[in-house]
C-alpha cells in the first residue's frame, strides 16, 4: 500500500536551518524524563527515542 503513496515535492525558497540548541534541549528533555522515571528500562528509552523526533521538530 505504501508503494502507491505519492509524496509531494516541497519547493522552499530559503535554506533549511536547525535550531542551534536542539542537542541541549534534547539532553534537558531526557533528564526530565529520567528524573520522573518515565522511561524505566533501556528498551523503553530506545523505543521513545525512535518515535520522538526532536531533531525534525527543530527545523525551521
Amino acid at each position: 500500500m505504501l508503494d502507491t503513496v505519492v509524496w509531494p515535492v516541497w519547493d522552499i525558497p530559503f535554506p533549511h536551518r536547525q535550531n542551534p540548541v536542539v542537542n541541549q534541549v534534547k539532553a534537558a528533555h531526557m533528564a526530565w524524563l529520567d528524573q520522573f522515571g518515565l522511561l524505566p528500562t533501556e528498551e523503553a528509552r530506545k523505543q521513545y527515542l525512535k518515535t520522538c523526533n526532536m531533531e525534525g521538530n527543530a527545523v525551521f
